[in-house]
């Protein structure tokens, strides 16, 4: 078994990703490291239901209650960064209103957390609760309003990300398509390292079959974007917490060509969420909670 990026940089004392330190080797076995793990979070949410309770079996750090897929998805993500470079982000716990460094998701690891984010995001839609198992997550959806439907495969998302932009392929189904399905692609531009703009993005009119785009644009457009603003929110949350507990929340999102990246903000004083503090919802003027 190859020796880790962890392992490698401990034997030299440097590390592994430093100028001039890391040769394409040892990168390509830290990509192939990075998706051997997330893999092994998808298993480890499969198998939690058939007894397993320790995740440092697998390798992915120790076990704690991922309520989602997602979560435990970008728990790994972010695992194997703070394996391969361990300066990169701050300790536990984190000022208000400090950020971390920009947290890199290097290109095959995005698409991966979109699609699960994007399968959670069409049940929550629905008012029901996300399942702890991918297994349980749809992998189509059927979008109806009056006679016009369309069906979503929402377990085949694909994603390309170039600089400042986030392309997410969406596989449709209908019987209006020549051969009864076609992708739809939702570009979503952001900032660039040298130019972020937080977690603002435009997007144009979606390219794909003129039939679907005009019926379904909008909502595909809302679709895509829920999914990777949901994938993004769980990277910051994976990357720590702050000062009460409560985990991080995400500031910026650029993109380039190496893959997407994330900085990871503390919420502000006044924004703090402190622990035990319970919030009701006000009393009408019956003197009744709603």
């Amino acid at each position: 078994m190859a020796e880790s990026a962890s392992g490698r940089r401990r034997r030299s004392g440097r590390p592994a990703h430093e100028a001039g330190n890391l040769v394409p080797e040892e990168a390509g076995r830290i990509v192939d490291e990075f998706l051997a793990d997330l893999r092994t979070a998808i298993d480890l949410i499969r198998r939690k239901a058939g007894g397993a309770r320790h995740a440092g079996s697998t390798g992915v750090g120790p076990w704690r209650p991922y309520r989602t897929p997602l979560d435990l998805a970008c728990h790994i993500l972010v695992h194997v960064l703070r394996r391969c470079c361990p300066e990169l982000l701050p300790p536990d716990p984190m000022e208000p209103g400090s950020v971390t460094p920009p947290i890199p998701v290097p290109s095959a690891g995005i698409a991966p957390i979109v699609g699960i984010a994007a399968r959670q995001a069409v049940v929550a839609a629905t008012g029901a609760r996300v399942p702890s198992s991918p297994d349980r997550l749809p992998e189509t959806v059927l979008w109806q309003d009056g006679p016009d439907a369309l069906l979503v495969e929402v377990g085949q998302i694909a994603v390309d990300v170039s600089e400042g932009r986030i392309s997410v392929v969406l596989p449709v189904r209908c019987d209006q398509l020549p051969r009864g399905r076609d992708l739809v692609i939702v570009d979503l531009v952001v900032g660039t390292p040298s130019r972020p703009t937080g977690l603002l993005a435009a997007s144009t009119e979606p390219r794909g079959p003129r039939v679907v785009v005009r019926r379904w644009g909008d909502a595909l457009t809302a679709l895509a974007w829920q999914a990777v603003l949901d994938a993004t929110g769980g990277v910051a949350a994976a990357a720590g917490a702050d000062r009460d507990g409560s985990v991080l929340i995400p500031a910026v999102l650029t993109a380039s060509r190496s893959g997407i990246a994330v900085v990871a903000q503390a919420r502000h004083e006044i924004d703090r969420v402190r622990r035990g503090e319970v919030v009701h919802a006000p009393y009408t003027t019956e003197g009744q909670r709603p």
